[in-house]
């Protein structure tokens, strides 16, 4: 028996599925759907925060976090939690999105009690160390290495993401960027905690064999006491509209080319979101849809592809990727792509794809129902997303209703024909860039040629000038003699394996279309080689730009000494010297060295200063080092001449 508990706040049924919402004082939210077809219980917490709520220089804390509630409690040590449930033969597991987190025990319906305990406890009572925060800090560090920067296809989806969205925190990747991975202490995460680990930031939903009066009962013995945070949503942000295309190319070392195009989308509540899954499912989804006749089957231009139509609280990105077949260029798959679009948006769909497509979505979404973890997931998902759970059940509904004109005039409305492509403003970043080389350098070399690479895009997008670092590092990027001795890579898997650029260059392009302007770039330490600026400019640069990364120098002065080395090449040349450095000093420094802004190292910034573009010749610039080592010749002269006039 169990006491009486409070009443539903609201109830929906559906067929045989009734789901209860229940509200305690403090603002935890409770959904509970009963199923006593088997003796199990699914129980998830989702909590209203994700990445989207995370403040500049701290991206990537929500997912961090999500890892450290698995630690001790006051009450309990680490490594308890995952005991008690690996003991009562139950599972449990946690994700991190943009918007929401969520940590989920599917258990027999016997330990119901103890896992709402353990829930409890840890929304309270979580404690943490600097030894545990750096344990797991490694773990999303190399989680981050492992699905983006050693994975193509995550390096391209973060780098669509952060183009798409330059005002909207969607623009950052949950996993966070490696600086802010990095700089995030113990304060930073405790704050986190206090600020989103709160009962009216929660809900609960439960799915299984343990009744209403069970359920609520337990929790509200539970989480009763504890106290409201007050917490604040989001800060609304509305995405400016994108006025024109954006693109960007990456080299990376693949044997074929892969396109990535994203279209803004629209919020999970926006009736056109299900319009537009209904295409997706008729354009991409079955052997007979029409992508996949024109790129597999029958145009033989890709080895695969897929999109994804996002579920977000605001407008989102539709994210499609197309795998070309190896010699494939990604502009006839972008060709195919932008054409079968534009011929949805203008005729429609027919009716049998219609059809197809509407069946093919109800018969996954009723699949999706079948279990009572799926049934909890949904409901936390749509109650947290969109403050309804009953969308889980009418969002069927929906589907059918879906018509040919709802298709065509979602298409429309979304302008499929203008992807995210191009550039507002001139780019110029560092890239590494491959060449197909005729021979492998060594057996089981991939058979390109690997540069440390500047790129120069123009205003759309278009590749304006490419230099190739011609000094490189020893060990760091290259290895002497490893075309002798290529077996030094197993023993120093980190080493780097570069080729060395053809020639010095300055980069021209009419970006102000007025006059040619003329870059001279300095890739890393080569900005404190003096000979060698001194031979670049002689390319007659406007101005010197220093492209570099000093993060391997950790917290150290190098950092600021690495700068200090390069601000003499602006006095020897009278050029302005702009540096451009990952976690170092990026700086303007005027043509006689005075520097006119900075950042610190670590904390991202933007600078913005007006560069005077100058081709003055130079004493140093004509005479190079002549003077320094006539002086030196003079001191040994009269160094001579003194011990022979004292013999």
């Amino acid at each position: 028996m169990h006491a009486p508990i409070r009443p539903p706040a609201a109830q929906f049924k559906a067929g045989a599925l009734r789901v209860d919402r229940y509200q305690l004082d403090n603002g935890l939210t409770v959904l509970h759907q009963h199923d006593a077809a088997a003796p199990v219980v699914s129980y998830q917490t989702w909590f209203r925060v994700g990445s989207r709520h995370e403040r500049a220089g701290r991206t990537g804390i929500a997912h961090l976090f999500e890892h450290l509630m698995f630690k001790g409690t006051a009450n309990r040590p680490e490594g308890e939690f995952d005991r008690i449930l690996e003991a009562m033969g139950g599972r449990t597991n946690a994700a991190t999105w943009l918007d929401w987190t969520f940590y989920y025990q599917d258990v027999p319906a016997a330990g119901f009690e103890e896992v709402v305990t353990l829930e409890a406890d840890r929304m309270e009572h979580l404690t943490l160390d600097d030894a545990q925060l750096e344990a797991e800090r490694e773990v999303v560090i190399n989680e981050r290495k492992e699905r983006v920067e050693n994975d193509p296809g995550g390096k391209l989806s973060e780098l669509l993401w952060r183009e798409a969205f330059t005002a909207h925190p969607y623009g950052h990747p949950t996993l966070g960027w490696m600086d802010d991975l990095k700089a995030i202490d113990l304060n930073d995460c405790l704050a986190f905690y206090r600020a989103y680990y709160a009962p009216d930031n929660a809900v609960i939903a439960i799915a299984g064999d343990v009744t209403a009066e069970r359920a609520v009962g337990a929790i509200e013995a539970a989480y009763g006491h504890l106290a409201a945070q007050g917490v604040a949503g989001p800060k609304q942000v509305v995405e400016p509209r994108q006025a024109a295309a954006r693109s960007l190319e990456m080299a990376l070392p693949l044997s074929a080319e892969r396109l990535v195009v994203g279209y803004h989308a629209p919020a999970v509540t926006d009736p056109m979101t299900v319009a537009l899954e209904v295409l997706h499912e008729a354009l991409f989804e079955g052997d007979s849809a029409r992508l996949q006749r024109a790129l597999i089957t029958e145009g033989e231009l890709a080895s695969g592809f897929y999109g994804f139509v996002p579920g977000f609280r605001d407008p989102g990105l539709y994210e499609i990727s197309v795998d070309l077949r190896p010699g494939v260029a990604a502009e006839a798959a972008e060709a195919v792509l932008l054409s079968i679009f534009a011929d949805a948006a203008r005729d429609g769909l027919t009716d049998a794809e219609l059809d197809k497509a509407r069946n093919r979505i109800e018969t996954r979404f009723y699949r999706q129902l079948q279990t009572v973890s799926q049934r909890a997931q949904g409901l936390g998902f749509w109650h947290t997303t969109a403050d309804d759970f009953s969308r889980l059940f009418t969002i069927a509904e929906a589907y059918r209703a879906v018509t040919a004109e709802d298709v065509q005039r979602g298409t429309s409305r979304r302008d499929r024909s203008a992807p995210i492509r191009g550039f507002h403003t001139p780019l110029l970043f560092g890239a590494t860039s491959t060449e197909p080389a005729p021979t492998p350098r060594w057996e089981g070399d991939m058979n390109v040629t690997p540069y440390n690479s500047a790129w120069l895009l123009d205003g759309d997008g278009t590749v304006a000038g490419r230099y190739d670092k011609v000094y490189l590092l020893v060990f760091g990027e290259y290895v002497p003699f490893a075309r002798y001795i290529p077996w030094i890579y197993k023993l120093i898997p980190a080493a780097g394996a570069l080729e060395p650029g053809r020639e010095l260059k300055v980069i021209e392009t009419d970006l102000f279309k007025v006059k040619p302007l003329r870059l001279g770039v300095l890739i890393c330490y080569e900005g404190i080689l003096a000979g060698f600026t001194r031979e670049l400019a002689e390319g007659r640069p406007h101005v010197l730009i220093n492209l570099t990364n000093d993060d391997w120098f950790g917290k150290t002065a190098e950092r600021y000494l690495h700068f200090a080395l390069t601000v003499p090449r602006s006095i020897e040349h009278r050029l302005a010297f702009v540096r451009s450095t990952l976690t170092g000093v990026s700086a303007f420094v005027d043509p006689v060295g005075r520097i006119r802004k900075q950042t610190r190292p670590v904390e991202p910034e933007t600078l913005v200063d007006e560069v005077p573009l100058l081709q003055s010749a130079t004493v140093y610039q004509i005479i190079g080092d002549a003077f320094a080592w006539a002086c030196l010749a003079l001191m040994l002269g009269f160094y001579g001449w003194g011990r022979w006039r004292r013999r």
